[in-house]
């Protein structure tokens, strides 16, 4: 079969979009040329676009000591591949990869993936912002989001890498340059002690600094 008729026929699809049971949407979601597009351009670690996506045999295997399938969930998968579109001509797929993942959330994935992918929401939407307006309301939605996962995350990254410190966090980092433009002195400082108190990476006390000026200038 040509790789035409396999980016239509769903019983076709393998790859990491049949993996992940993604078929359907695959095929609904993006045009013949979109999809053509989208495997030209994901090349994970030196694959075929096609193979990658819609042509190898993903085989299931489960880590019985890490108590996860080794592929990784769903979001994970889609948080990284909307990576790969994070631009100017492709954004606009990248977004949508985005809305998938979303969608796709519930209780059973992994913090951290939930983590990363509100990351990459912030990220996407806030680059978009100057194009749709309404990206700019995502992304400081993603920011808040994340935010209200951080502790459940801080957990999760001091038990899985055996140590207390946390990296940078850009739900905090992003909601507090938005704030400090907006002149929302207090909210910056609140968000700064917050971040700070929890231990994420950052110039938390700087920033808490200079907005206390600010507020008794």
């Amino acid at each position: 079969m040509n790789t035409f008729n396999l980016l239509k026929n769903n019983s076709s699809i393998k790859g990491l979009i049949g993996y992940y049971d993604l078929s359907d949407w695959w095929l609904s979601e993006f045009t013949d040329e979109e999809r053509k597009h989208i495997v030209s351009i994901y090349n994970p670690m030196g694959w075929n676009g096609e193979d990658a996506l819609i042509k190898a045999n993903i085989e299931y295997y489960y880590d019985e000591e890490e108590g996860k399938d080794i592929n990784g969930s769903v979001i994970k998968f889609l948080w990284i591949f909307a990576g790969w579109f994070d631009n100017k001509r492709d954004r606009r797929l990248a977004i949508r990869i985005l809305k998938k993942a979303e969608e796709l959330l519930d209780d059973e994935i992994p913090i951290m993936d939930i983590h990363l992918l509100y990351g990459q929401l912030i990220k996407v939407h806030y680059s978009n912002r100057l194009i749709d307006p309404i990206s700019f309301d995502k992304s400081i939605k993603a920011c808040e989001q994340q935010i209200g996962i951080a502790l459940q995350v801080a957990r999760a990254f001091k038990k899985e890498y055996n140590h207390d410190f946390l990296p940078a966090h850009i739900g905090y980092k992003q909601l507090v340059i938005v704030k400090e433009k907006e002149q929302k002195y207090q909210a910056v400082i609140d968000l700064c002690a917050k971040a700070l108190k929890e231990g994420w990476n950052g110039d938390w006390e700087h920033r808490i600094e200079r907005c206390k000026k600010k507020l008794n200038q």
